[in-house]
């Protein structure tokens, strides 16, 4: 490895070891602020995944459930939990998004 790389590291982990102990002039805290997680009514969720132009199949693969649960939440018997409200909130807002899981 590089000295100077290896020098800016370690200088790196000491700064970041001393902010951990309190010392604010060594580094930068950021507050951040996400969006609430949605409620999608079941209209919603299916207007989601006919907007990405993915049969029920290829959206249940995108997002990791299976086919079941994209029918149970398109027809109201059962609601995504958080991580999948993200992933829907996500699409919802691109849709284009969907296309970065699909290997040709």
């Amino acid at each position: 490895m590089d000295k100077s790389l290896f020098n800016s590291l370690k200088e790196s982990l000491h700064e970041g070891i001393e902010f951990a102990k309190g010392d604010s002039t060594k580094g930068t805290l950021r507050n951040l602020t996400f969006k609430s997680l949605p409620e999608l009514s079941e209209g919603e969720i299916k207007s989601i995944r006919e907007e990405t132009h993915l049969s029920a199949a290829a959206f249940a693969s995108v997002l990791g459930v299976s086919v079941k649960t994209i029918e149970a939440w398109e027809s109201g018997r059962s609601i995504p939990n958080g991580p999948s409200k993200r992933l829907l909130q996500m699409f919802k807002e691109k849709p284009e998004f969907t296309k970065e899981f699909i290997v040709s």
